[in-house]
């Protein structure tokens, strides 16, 4: 597979010598990596101005040679090249794009808009803390979509704590918490159907009280009243007030809900960098 790496949220903090561990990870699958025009660019706080983003990740998606776009890097600021995306040419391309964190704003909106397979993982700059091939190998699955994808992640996303058991059954759905939220309102924001099982993550720079008012603000816009399940990702180095945790607060906010609830399901801002990747609009089932 050719992989196409491009930025397009905030600056890279590496150069590309620190990348060789990255590069030398998805060669050992057989892939190949290349490089975008701009993708060490910086203008302030982004990875190059919304020109340059856009052209090359444009690039991406109309070169035949590439079969996956993945995302250089995380951040802030993805969601100011949101209304300059041809998405039409990406509709037609039929690619698969990848990316986590403030990639959500990407992620979300090339799934839903350019119906095109769109894969919450790992930013190609984290690959370059992973230990071995080994333990990375559910990472290439899902950017190949393996055989054994789907029932892998169906086991892991299995083993998180229950909230309130039941079955989920439906498609998967969501991102980042905080990169939702922002989306919220907008033309942009995240689209649930009535069988959407949400998926949601955050980094330790989201205190506890940001999870509460966070969820708060989905209940209020109704995001509640249709899901068929809710799973949350680790937290292990957010920050609660005393007398807080996670279950606490998701028994305050959902108290009034049915849905089957999962937290601490191995995906997130893991600083062992092996995050699960999840495949937006996957059909699962899972008994919790």
């Amino acid at each position: 597979m050719n992989i196409y790496v491009c930025s397009t949220s905030a600056p890279l903090p590496v150069g590309e010598n620190d990348l060789e561990v990255a590069k030398k990870f998805l060669e050992s699958f057989g892939h190949t990596v290349t490089y975008s025009g701009n993708m060490f660019a910086r203008t302030g706080n982004t990875a190059g101005t919304i020109e340059q983003r856009i052209e090359d990740l444009h690039e991406g998606f109309a070169n035949d040679k590439y079969d996956l776009v993945l995302a250089a890097t995380g951040g802030f600021n993805s969601n100011e090249i949101l209304p300059y995306i041809d998405y039409d040419l990406i509709s037609k391309s039929k690619k698969t794009f990848c990316g986590h964190s403030d990639n959500t704003t990407l992620c979300l909106n090339l799934y839903q808009k350019s119906k095109i397979r769109s894969v919450y993982g790992l930013c190609y700059e984290y690959l370059r803390f992973s230990k071995s091939k080994d333990e990375l190998i559910d990472y290439n699955d899902a950017l190949i979509s393996a055989p054994n994808y789907k029932a892998n992640l169906v086991s892991q996303l299995s083993t998180g704590k229950v909230l309130r058991g039941g079955e989920m059954k439906g498609t998967l759905i969501g991102g980042n918490l905080s990169v939702i939220n922002w989306l919220l309102g907008t033309k942009y924001g995240m689209e649930l159907t009535d069988d959407s099982i949400l998926f949601i993550e955050d980094d330790e720079d989201s205190h506890g009280s940001y999870w509460q008012m966070y969820l708060r603000k989905l209940e209020m816009l109704g995001y509640f009243n249709t899901i068929k399940g809710l799973i949350i990702g680790k937290t292990p180095f957010t920050e609660f007030n005393e007398g807080a945790d996670m279950r606490s607060i998701l028994d305050t906010v959902l108290k009034d809900y049915k849905f089957p609830v999962i937290y601490d399901a191995y995906f997130g801002h893991l600083r062992d960098n092996t995050m699960l990747n999840i495949e937006l609009g996957i059909n699962i089932a899972l008994n919790v």
